[in-house]
């Protein structure tokens, strides 16, 4: 939630954020085929420099574990996979927020670890909105728009 707001990412864009796509050195993303299928940088603020540390050292932990559990693959985009036939098998292209548990990818029925499900922010979201006590209807798009609206407000 806290990556949302602070860099004003789409719910998708963050978690579908590899490893290779974070530079905490420089506070950047890069934010591959977002809306209209463009790519960009965006900043990644330094208040998150711990979690995100957290996030790409919880990331490595999956990877060593699938990688010994001989489930060393991750889903590349488009034609990758076949260009850079090893690249599924590096720390960098895996996911910056992975599930917790392997799934079999319905399209080609290869049992691997993909990203954290939408719902999951989702409902956490809501919970948060629900204990923070706001009334107003508010959801994981509505902190793309605080993130804007602060910036506009700060010049």
């Amino acid at each position: 939630m806290r990556l949302l707001y602070g860099a004003g990412l789409r719910l998708q864009e963050a978690l579908r954020l590899r490893v290779k796509d974070v530079d905490l050195d420089r506070h950047e993303l890069i934010v591959l085929s977002g809306k209209g299928d463009k790519d960009r940088v965006t900043m990644l603020p330094e208040a998150l420099d711990e979690a995100m540390h957290s996030a790409i050292g919880l990331a490595q932990k999956w990877f060593d574990r699938d990688r010994e559990a001989g489930v060393a693959d991750v889903e590349l985009p488009h034609a990758l996979a076949r260009k850079f036939p090893n690249a599924s098998r590096e720390l960098g292209w895996r996911f910056v927020f992975s599930a917790p548990n392997l799934s079999v990818c319905p399209r080609t029925g290869a049992n691997r670890r993909h990203h954290l499900h939408s719902s999951r922010i989702q409902r956490a979201v809501k919970t948060a909105r629900q204990a923070a006590g706001i009334s107003k209807p508010a959801g994981c798009h509505t902190l793309r728009h605080s993130f804007a609206t602060y910036l506009l407000e700060d010049g």
